[in-house]
C-alpha cells in the first residue's frame, strides 16, 4: 500500500512540473519543446530549464530611472539677426554665410586691402607731382623807427654823462704819477616812433617728374603687385581652411545629432529588457538580479543619452562659432551630403592640386616678389634723374603780378654709400632662397594631403558594408538571447552583453557613415576647391 502511495506522487510531481513548464513556454510564446530557431519536436536543449525562484528571496526593491529634459539655451536678444534659424541649412550654405561673417575672412581681406594701398604707394614715385603753396604777409612796425629806417631805436628824452681820464708823463724816481681829469655831457633826444608797413604775396606750383633711375621704382612696383598677388591666394587659403572648419563642424553636428538617436533607442531596448525581466520574476521563473541588472542597464543607457544630448548641443555651438555667427543661434542642418570625388586617380588629383591650391599659388608669387626685391637692392645707389618745372609769382598785392617760370633736371647720384646697397642685395639673395625652400616644403605638404585624404576616403568607403553587417549581427544576436531567456535556456547576461554589443556596432556605423563626408570635404580642399560668396 505505502509503494502505491509513493508511485502517485511521483506522478503528480511530474505532471505539475510538467504543467509549470508548458504556463511559461506559453507565457513566452513558444511551444513546449521549442526554442530559438528549432522546429516543434526537434531535440532538447543542451542545458536544463532555470530552477523556480526560491520563495524566501524577497521582492526586489529598484529605484526608476527617468530621462531628464533637455537643457534649454536662452534665445536671442530682441532684434538680433536670426536668418540662419528659420530653414535647414546644408553644408554648402553653411560655407557661404561663414565666407561672409568669419573673423579670418574679413582679417585676410583687410589684408588684400592693405596691401593695394602699399602697391598705389609705391607707384606714386612714378606718377607726376605737383605741389601749390601760397603765401600773404602783413607787417606792422607799432614803436620805434619806421620799417627800414637807419635810425636806431631809443627812449625818448634820455642823456648820457661820463668822464674821461687821461694820464701822461712817465715814472720818477720818486714814484710820482701826474693826471688830468675832463668831464663831457652829452644830451641827446630820439625821434618820435613812426609806424611801418608792408604788404607780401607769392604764389608758387612746382610740377616734378621722376625721368629714369635705372629702374628702381619699377622693381618696387613689381615686388608689390606679386606681394598682392600672393595677399589674393591668401585669403583664398583662409576662404578655403574656414570652408573645411565649417564642413567638418557641420557633420560633426550631424553625427551627435544620430548618436543622440541610437543613444535613445538603447534606453528603449534597455525598458524593453526591464520589463521582461520583471515579468519573469512575477510569473515566479525570474531572479531578482535580472531585474536589478535590467534596471543597471537602463540607468546606463540614460546617462549615456544625457551626454549624447550634451554633445549635440556643443557640437551646435561649434558649428555656429565656426560659421561667425552668435552660438546661441538655433542652427538646423539638413540631409545633404558631400558630393563624390569626380576624379579617382590621384596622381591627376595631385597635378591639380600643384595648380590650383592656394598655398603654391601664393608661394610662387612670394618667390617672384623675393626676386624682384633683389633687382631693386641692386639699383639702390643707382643715379636718379629727374625733372621739375615751376612758377613763381611774388608782390605787395594780393594777387602778386610778378611771375616766374623755372624749368630744370636733376641729377643725384651716391656712389659710395658705404655697403648699403651690398647689405641689401645679400638680404634680398637670402629672402629668395627661402622662398624657393617654402616652395618646395609647400609641394610636398599638398602631395601629402591629397594622398593621405584619398587613403582615408577609400578605407572608410570599405568600411560601409562591414559596419551594416555588424549592426545586422548584432541585433539578431540581441534576439536570440531575449527568446533564449523567455523560454528558460538562456541567462540575463546574454541579454545584457547582446545589446552592449549591438550600442557598440551602432555607434561604429554612425562613425564611419559621418567620416566620408568628412574625408570627401578633405580631399576637395587638398585640390583647391574654390569658394564663393
Amino acid at each position: 500500500m505505502k509503494r502505491i502511495d509513493y508511485l502517485s506522487i511521483l506522478i503528480v510531481g511530474c505532471v505539475l512540473s510538467s504543467h509549470l513548464v508548458a504556463t511559461a513556454q506559453a507565457a513566452a510564446g513558444t511551444a513546449p519543446g521549442t526554442q530559438q530557431g528549432q522546429t516543434p519536436g526537434g531535440p532538447p536543449p543542451a542545458t536544463g530549464p532555470v530552477p523556480p525562484r526560491d520563495p524566501r528571496i524577497k521582492a526586489p526593491k529598484t529605484e526608476e530611472s527617468t530621462i531628464p529634459g533637455n537643457v534649454t539655451v536662452p534665445g536671442l536678444p530682441a532684434g538680433a539677426a536670426n536668418a540662419v534659424a528659420q530653414r535647414p541649412l546644408n553644408a554648402d550654405e553653411a560655407v557661404r554665410i561663414a565666407i561672409k561673417l568669419h573673423p579670418d575672412v574679413l582679417n585676410a581681406r583687410a589684408a588684400v586691402i592693405a596691401q593695394r594701398g602699399r602697391t598705389r604707394q609705391t607707384r606714386a614715385a612714378t606718377m607726376p607731382q605737383v605741389i601749390v603753396a601760397g603765401s600773404y604777409t602783413r607787417v606792422t612796425t607799432l614803436s620805434g623807427a619806421k620799417f627800414g629806417g637807419n635810425s636806431t631805436p631809443g627812449v625818448a628824452g634820455s642823456s648820457s654823462s661820463g668822464n674821461t681820464t687821461t694820464n701822461s708823463g712817465g715814472s720818477s724816481s720818486s714814484g710820482s704819477t701826474s693826471s688830468t681829469t675832463t668831464s663831457t655831457t652829452t644830451s641827446s633826444t630820439t625821434p618820435p616812433p613812426a609806424i611801418g608797413l608792408i604788404l607780401g604775396a607769392d604764389v608758387e606750383g612746382t610740377l616734378r617728374q621722376l625721368i629714369f633711375d635705372f629702374n628702381h621704382t619699377r622693381d618696387l612696383i613689381r615686388q608689390s603687385r606679386a606681394l598682392e598677388r600672393a595677399a589674393d591666394q591668401n585669403l583664398s587659403r583662409v576662404i578655403c581652411d574656414v570652408a573645411f572648419e565649417v564642413k567638418q563642424t557641420y557633420y560633426q553636428y550631424k553625427q551627435a545629432i544620430r548618436l543622440e538617436q541610437v543613444n535613445a533607442l538603447e534606453v528603449t531596448n534597455r525598458q524593453s529588457q526591464l520589463d521582461l525581466a520583471t515579468s519573469r520574476y512575477n510569473v515566479g521563473l525570474g531572479q531578482p538580479g535580472d531585474v536589478y541588472s535590467a534596471q543597471t542597464a537602463k540607468a546606463e543607457a540614460i546617462l549615456n543619452l544625457e551626454v549624447a544630448r550634451d554633445n549635440v548641443e556643443q557640437a551646435r555651438i561649434s558649428l555656429a562659432i565656426a560659421m561667425g555667427v552668435d552660438p546661441r543661434t538655433p542652427v538646423q542642418i539638413g540631409e545633404v551630403e558631400e558630393p563624390a570625388l569626380v576624379r579617382e586617380d590621384v596622381n591627376a588629383l595631385v597635378t591639380q592640386s600643384l595648380k590650383e591650391r592656394p598655398e603654391a599659388i601664393q608661394a610662387l608669387e612670394n618667390l617672384r616678389s623675393a626676386r624682384f626685391a633683389v633687382s631693386a637692392a641692386k639699383s639702390t645707389n643707382a643715379p636718379v634723374v629727374s625733372g621739375a618745372m615751376n612758377v613763381y609769382s611774388a608782390g605787395d598785392e594780393i594777387l602778386p603780378q610778378n611771375d616766374y617760370l623755372t624749368v630744370g633736371l636733376t641729377l643725384s647720384w651716391n656712389p659710395f654709400d658705404g655697403g648699403l646697397t651690398k647689405g641689401r642685395v645679400d638680404e634680398a639673395r637670402a629672402n629668395v632662397l627661402a622662398a624657393q625652400s617654402q616652395v618646395i616644403s609647400i609641394e610636398q605638404t599638398i602631395k601629402a594631403d591629397v594622398t593621405s585624404a584619398y587613403v582615408n576616403l577609400r578605407n572608410v568607403e570599405r568600411r560601409v558594408d562591414a559596419a551594416n553587417a555588424d549592426v545586422a549581427n548584432a541585433e539578431q544576436n540581441v534576439n536570440v538571447a531575449e527568446q533564449r531567456y523567455k523560454t528558460g535556456i538562456g541567462q540575463f547576461a546574454d541579454i545584457i552583453n547582446a545589446q552592449a554589443f549591438l550600442l557598440t556596432a551602432r555607434i561604429n556605423r554612425v562613425s564611419t557613415l559621418t567620416l566620408i563626408p568628412i574625408y570627401r570635404a578633405a580631399v576637395a580642399r587638398a585640390i583647391g576647391t574654390k569658394y564663393t560668396p
